[in-house]
This record gives structure tokens, C-alpha cells and sequence, in this order.
């Protein structure tokens, strides 16, 4: 599903990755297979529906940073 979404991306001139738990998968930091077809649109708003059969593309936005407090991995331990 996901290499017939980028085939019409790639028409529409439009570059997409895949999603970002795919991502992981790929590179070997997850053991968790992704199920749903989940492709990453960078920045870009995408309002085209993908649908074969019952299954349909999920965009995935980047996200920008926001100030305001720690990275998840960066939070102290308050238990200490």
C-alpha cells in the first residue's frame, strides 16, 4: 500500500518517506512491524484520499520543535 502511495506522490511531484515507526523498523531500532500504511509528508498538508479496498494512507506531518520545556528523553528524574 505504502509503494502505491509514494507511486502517486512521485506523479504529483510530491516527496514522501515512510512513516516514522517504519522508519524505525527499517533501521533496526524497533522489533515492532507497523501495520497501518503510514507515509511522512514532511511540512506538507496533504488533503488527497488513498484508498484501495478497505485500507487507506494515514500522512504523517513533521512536527516542529516548541521551546518551552525538556525533550522526553531529556527529563530529569524526579525521584531523585
Amino acid at each position: 500500500m505504502e509503494n502505491i502511495a509514494a507511486e502517486i506522490f512521485r506523479k504529483l511531484k510530491v516527496d514522501v518517506e515512510p512513516g516514522m515507526l517504519a522508519r524505525e523498523y527499517n533501521s533496526g531500532q524497533s522489533t515492532q512491524i507497523p501495520m497501518l500504511p503510514v507515509v511522512s509528508t514532511a511540512r506538507r498538508r496533504i488533503t488527497r484520499r488513498i484508498q484501495v479496498e478497505n485500507r487507506v494512507v494515514i500522512y504523517e506531518r513533521a512536527r516542529h520543535a516548541r521551546g518551552g520545556g525538556p525533550d522526553r528523553d531529556e527529563k530529569e528524574n524526579v525521584n531523585d
